[in-house]
């Protein structure tokens, strides 16, 4: 028996791809959960949370790397807005995981 807490974790925006690569796979692991969203629009965040069954939702990407309820921050924002948040994540003190294109890996 795993008597660990589950990492959770929080995503940078509303992004249309995170139910396909985080929030749908989260569901069937232990180990994790989808705990939190952030985007530029609180109604937008709110909306996608309810949608998506993600219980919070911060007012701001900072409010959400603040958090010490955050373990995981996924970032599936543009590839230009990566450099940046990445650092602030881990900054933050948080485990990263980045969303891309694969053009960003080339």
């Amino acid at each position: 028996m795993n008597t660990q807490k589950p990492y959770r974790i929080g995503i940078l925006g509303c992004s249309t791809i995170a139910p396909f690569s985080i929030i749908n796979p989260v569901r069937e692991l232990d180990q994790f959960v989808t705990y939190g969203v952030a985007s530029r629009d609180l109604d937008r965040s709110t909306a996608y949370a309810l949608k998506h069954q993600i219980p919070h939702v911060f007012e701001s990407y900072d409010q959400l790397l603040a958090s010490a309820d955050i373990d995981v921050v996924y970032i599936p924002l543009s590839n230009f807005l990566h450099k940046e948040w990445t650092l602030r994540a881990i900054e933050a003190g948080k485990h990263v995981l980045i969303e891309t294109d694969g053009l960003a890996c080339r």
